[in-house]
């Protein structure tokens, strides 16, 4: 049998070619073994084609499956008719290698697809219990599921937190590499809070969960990849377009290979050729590679803290050639102001109680002033003496509120605003921060100047970094913000911009969409025309909730490398998707003239088309493998900024 196989695969007839020479008798038992063995193969390895041929009709797609069906259903035919005749050649160890050839691709894909599929959730079945401590004090173990928010959970010492809360008692190094893409831990404590999927390492902590135990932040990460997961791309919907009529134009090849052979009087080479035909296509490129691609680069930019809403967001990075950037809350944070008081003389608040008021005003914004402005004081003991009540902003100016001390009963009408006092006509220039890059406040209570606030603005060297690397990728970069043009300029983009409202920032977009493709990059409160109005809008939202953005990527952390990153990901991604169909596209047309010709026989086609099958599939898991994947520190970036 092994030596007849290897003359038929490069010979030009059917297995037992000269059974003619053999008694009718002897052929007889030897074709009822073929059949035999055929229909032993077909029963163990031909399900899965024919369910896989049965799913691609009635979605009326082309697939590898069918096309080998279209093949297996001539050979068996052919060899058929010719048993039934008595004479000619009987092909059905063909039917057996093209089976085993195929559940050997399938084997080696359905590997492939299982490494994608597990890197995409590799955390989706993070932390599924939880050791829930309850009224009594007892410990049980639960399902995360089904914890609530105000229970508390005891994480030992090795284990992953299962709930997204606040450190209730103990202290631990916490490693939130899963979320925040930092290898180092950090310790928490008590009023702290931490997320599921990250690590406790070395103390046990009891947590007081503030989110569902189905609507952690983790797991609106996973909802949120598998629906892009869901929803087909532009380029993928391109794909099947393409594969649409790719199968009829196979078939129509096949179908002309075989007339024209049938024409020329050599009918067992017009079979061979038509099978051929058939079985060199390979539409895996469009029907398989691409949606891998797509699906990689999905989970990819989710480890990168970049979570997209469709993958038609991820690859759409790829060609944007401009990033403009909010700066107060996106590229600056609360961290990246320190807020310096300025008491006025004579007021009778100390300038603790004056903190306190502002601190205990401000804890209702998530404005980056705000943060800064309470960060450092406590509320456990004179916090809790003041009732904040009819907080309320006022537009363009900063924030309003009733305050209350319990103690005495004491009502304030406090307002916080920007400053219209000159620093100069309070106190010398000397003592200020003398720069004109520092937001100034005014602090009044009951319409009495109290005190001056100076927020000193430092812009990181990251900051710097990140701009550098996207010259590098030959990506133009602006800033669009509200604050003053002093301050912006202090952002090293190639534009600045200041002083700009929602709707002037919407209007620049849209100038720079003439020229450019646009990535907006904004922290979606009081950016939302110009994440609109951009090819792709990005929205920061810090470790908080991003169900409800209407962007169409959501930042989780502050991580600028990771966005450097991603542009440089989508690029390889895209050029890796087009690399792959230009291949198919080649192979395609190469292998089926070379099958048309008579130069390729069925068996070897079958083997071309594994070949390729495979091919594009694993280029497309691994071609967007980023050179930075152990995140090293970038290159020393140039610190003078752009004009």
């Amino acid at each position: 049998m092994t030596v007849t196989l290897v003359i038929n695969i490069t010979g030009d007839s059917g297995f037992a070619g000269s059974l003619d020479e053999l008694g009718p008798e002897t052929r007889w038992w030897l074709q009822a073994l073929l059949i035999g063995i055929t229909c032993s193969v077909c029963l163990l390895l031909g399900m899965n084609l024919v369910s896989g041929a049965w799913r691609a009709a009635r979605r009326r797609q082309a697939a590898m499956e069918t096309l080998i069906m279209l093949a297996m259903l001539g050979a068996l035919g052919y060899s058929i008719a010719s048993v039934v005749h008595g004479s000619g050649a009987v092909y059905f160890e063909v039917i057996c290698v093209l089976l085993i050839v195929y559940a050997l691709g399938q084997r080696l894909k359905t590997r492939v697809r299982e490494s994608v599929t597990a890197k995409l959730d590799a955390d989706n079945d993070s932390a599924l219990s939880a050791h829930l401590i309850r009224p009594d004090g007892t410990v049980a173990d639960v399902a995360v599921a089904s914890i609530r928010p105000g229970q508390t959970v005891v994480v030992y010492p090795g284990q992953m937190i299962p709930v997204d809360g606040v450190v209730h008692s103990g202290t631990a190094l916490v490693r939130e590499a899963a979320l925040t893409g930092e290898s180092f831990a950090v310790a928490r404590g008590p009023g702290q809070s931490v997320a599921a999927a990250t690590i406790c390492i070395d103390a046990e902590l009891t947590i007081r969960a503030t989110r569902r135990g189905d609507d952690r932040l983790i797991d609106q990460i996973h909802r949120a990849v598998a629906s892009a997961r869901e929803t087909p791309t532009a380029i993928e919907t391109s794909a099947q377009r393409i594969a649409a009529w790719f199968l009829p134009l196979v078939v129509s090849v096949a179908l002309s290979t075989l007339l024209i052979w049938g024409w020329l009087g050599h009918w067992n080479h017009a079979f061979l050729n038509a099978s051929a035909v058939l079985l060199v296509a390979c539409p895996c490129a469009l029907g398989l590679a691409t949606p891998i691609a797509v699906w990689t680069a999905l989970s990819q930019s989710a480890k990168l803290g970049l979570i997209a809403k469709h993958g038609d967001a991820v690859l759409s990075l790829a060609s944007v050639d401009c990033v403009c950037f909010d700066k107060t809350g996106t590229l600056t944070a609360s961290e990246s102001y320190t807020p310096h008081y300025h008491t006025l003389p004579g007021v009778k608040w100390s300038l603790d109680a004056i903190q306190t008021i502002v601190a205990a005003v401000e804890r209702t914004s998530d404005h980056p002033f705000a943060v800064a402005l309470r960060r450092g004081i406590s509320f456990q003991e004179e916090g809790q003496q003041l009732q904040v009540r009819d907080v309320h902003l006022l537009a363009g100016r900063g924030i309003a509120a009733t305050v209350e001390q319990r103690d005495n009963g004491t009502v304030l009408e406090v307002q916080i605003v920007t400053s219209v006092t000159p620093i100069a006509a309070t106190r010398p220039a000397t003592a200020a921060v003398a720069d004109d890059r520092v937001a100034r406040l005014d602090v009044l209570f009951d319409s009495q100047l109290v005190a001056h606030i100076e927020l000193a603005e430092t812009i990181s060297a990251e900051l710097f970094e990140m701009f550098a690397a996207l010259r590098r990728q030959r990506i133009k970069t602006v800033v669009l913000s509200g604050d003053a043009q002093s301050r912006v300029d202090a952002i090293p983009a190639d534009i600045q911009r200041g002083a700009m409202s929602s709707t002037q920032k919407s209007e620049f977009v849209k100038q720079l969409k003439r020229n450019h493709h646009v990535l907006y990059v904004g922290d979606g409160f009081n950016d939302a025309q110009a994440l609109a109005a951009a090819d792709v809008g990005l929205a920061a939202a810090w470790g908080t909730d991003f169900a409800g953005e209407t962007a169409d990527i959501v930042w989780t952390r502050r991580d600028f490398k990771a966005l450097v990153e991603a542009l440089a990901m989508s690029r390889r991604v895209h050029a890796t998707i087009r690399s792959n169909l230009a291949f198919a596209a080649s192979y395609n047309t190469i292998g089926m003239s070379l099958a048309a010709l008579g130069w390729l026989h069925p068996i070897a086609a079958a083997l071309l088309m594994l070949a390729s099958s495979l091919t594009v599939t694993l280029r497309a898991s691994r071609g967007q493998n980023s050179p930075r994947s152990k995140r090293e520190p970038w290159p020393s970036p140039t610190l003078n900024p752009a004009k």
